[in-house]
């Protein structure tokens, strides 16, 4: 058994620079002062990160080992999100239009501020002051059994608590029936720091170790995922400003099936004689991988805004009027899914949630061929052939989820096809 108790500080954020200035909503002002360097958030002192781990042989020897262990983790948060937002806010944001006669410049660097027509940008962007950290609860258990054959076999349980991760709003839209903002005119984009998740997954291995030439490992994983929000970067935003919890449902990383199976294979035939036969009959081998996916999670959106609420970045959705999904059989690629599920909304937000149909998934199997030219104990030549997707398997994208596209539901792309590539190495 091993307990262990992790401590860590993260220091406030700087702009040395004093370009970046944060927004205090209880004063309802920016800080620090331009040109001034300082704190732009409160990190906090309380980052205690326990740590548990044990593993037990409950029937003595090697055979049977159960594992299991808990632990907290901190994740520091994406800086990139955080300076240049900030570094934007005014006055440090202006816009400028003026014309220059030809051949002569009015306008440089160092008289900017005298131009005639100055307009700063109204928006504001404002990151949560205790936000600096994430923190994720981890927990596993584990089973692994030595079986005959030289392998081994894990069957286990992993599942985690995530919060206090970035989610990118817009905040200060209209007051509902008015075009009136709360604070200010202007939209306040918001880095907060409540953004949760979970992950709960059932993982199996087989493995057998290399004997006779041949090793190969093959794994299952059976899992889902959920988060209050786009998963990374703000690249989708909330649907309804006014309401951010209806964002949760399943993570963009959530993949509910996936296998591999990789192996490696020498041939025995001729296996170490330096004659030609050996040369030309020995050293085969053979390797491959395969792996099985299911597409990751996808929703419907449209470009019209159901209402006017001043929230310029909102990702809208349309109505849900039926499930929306489809069978395997009923699939194709002109009809992804049931286009006829989804309708416009106008004059309120959309009922439709985020993350409720699913992309297409993956079938790739990846082959090689290697021969082996021995030259001594220690130096060998080795020539490969290798073939990507090598049963030119089409990996297909994303429907198009854009409700007034004329490709609404409609597969129009695909990743890479069959690639081939040959090789010499030499070993030594």
């Amino acid at each position: 058994m091993n307990i262990g108790l992790r401590y860590e500080y993260n220091s406030p954020v700087e702009d040395i620079g004093g370009q970046s200035r944060n927004f205090d909503f209880t004063r309802l002002a920016l800080y620090p002062p331009p040109l001034t360097r300082g704190p732009l958030n409160q990190p906090s002192k309380r980052l205690f990160a326990p740590r548990l781990g044990l593993a037990w042989r409950p029937f003595g020897g090697t055979g049977t080992v159960i594992r299991a262990a808990y632990g907290i983790f901190y994740n520091v948060n994406m800086l990139n999100m955080f300076v240049p937002a900030l570094a934007a806010n005014p006055p440090n944001n202006l816009n400028i239009n003026e014309l220059n006669p030809a051949g002569q410049v009015r306008i440089r660097m160092a008289t900017a501020d005298q131009a005639t027509t100055l307009a700063i940008n109204p928006e504001i962007n404002s990151a949560d002051p205790k936000r600096g950290v994430g923190d994720v609860q981890q927990w596993n258990f584990n089973i692994q059994r030595v079986l005959p054959g030289q392998m081994i076999f894990e069957i286990g349980y992993v599942g985690s608590k995530s919060a206090h991760f970035d989610s990118p709003r817009t905040m200060n839209p209209f007051v509902p029936g008015t075009n009136i903002r709360p604070y200010f005119d202007g939209p306040i984009e918001n880095i907060s720091l409540d953004a949760a998740g979970s992950y709960h997954g059932l993982l199996t291995k087989l493995e057998r170790r290399f004997s006779r030439g041949l090793t190969f490992l093959q794994t299952y994983t059976w899992s889902k995922t959920m988060f209050d929000s786009f998963a990374c970067c703000g690249a989708q935003r909330h649907n309804n400003p006014y309401n951010w919890r209806l964002e949760k449902g399943l993570a963009e990383t959530d993949q509910r099936h996936r296998a591999t199976t990789a192996w490696l294979y020498e041939f025995p035939f001729y296996s170490g004689r330096r004659d030609w036969i050996g040369q030309l009959l020995g050293g085969w081998q053979i390797n491959g991988t395969l792996t099985l996916e299911t597409g990751m999670p996808m929703h419907p959106t449209q470009s019209l805004k159901p209402v006017d609420d001043g929230c310029p970045r909102c990702t809208h959705r349309p109505d849900r009027i039926k499930d929306g999904r489809l069978g395997r059989a009923e699939r194709t690629l002109e009809r992804w899914f049931d286009t006829s599920a989804f309708v416009a909304a106008r004059g309120h937000y959309g009922n439709s949630g985020r993350n409720i149909l699913t992309a297409p998934g993956l079938v790739n199997l990846d082959f090689a061929v290697f021969k082996n030219f021995p030259v001594s104990e220690t130096k060998s030549f080795q020539l490969r052939w290798e073939s990507y997707n090598f049963t030119n398997t089409p990996p297909f994208n994303p429907p198009t989820l854009e409700i007034s596209s004329g490709n609404f539901g409609r597969i129009t792309s695909a990743g890479l096809g069959r690639e081939m590539q040959f090789g010499l190495r030499f070993e030594f």
